[in-house]
């Protein structure tokens, strides 16, 4: 398994940045979905389905939780939805 930093994507950014794909002007997110990533040189592929999403626990340098899985991603450089380990 392989690491790559990716941000946290606001909710109103992601929808807006994936209505611009492939997906259209009518995409909604999924209340079950949370987005990361969208940098540039950083993203998940096809492959990574399953992957986990970890954030670093708050006061904390080195340990983390998991937020999320990755499920899905329109190409490169746009952020990538990831099913939020809380919903389930």
């Amino acid at each position: 398994m392989q690491k790559v930093d990716v941000p946290v994507v606001p909710r109103e950014t992601c929808i807006t940045t994936l209505r611009g794909t492939s997906l259209g002007l009518n995409f909604e997110l999924h209340e079950s979905l949370i987005c990361a990533g969208g940098e540039a040189g950083k993203d998940t592929c096809i492959v990574d389905r399953g992957s986990p999403l970890v954030c670093t626990i708050p006061g904390s340098k080195d340990r983390y939780y998991q937020a999320g899985i990755f499920a899905w991603g329109i190409g490169c450089n746009n952020p990538a939805a990831y099913i939020s380990v809380s919903y389930m």
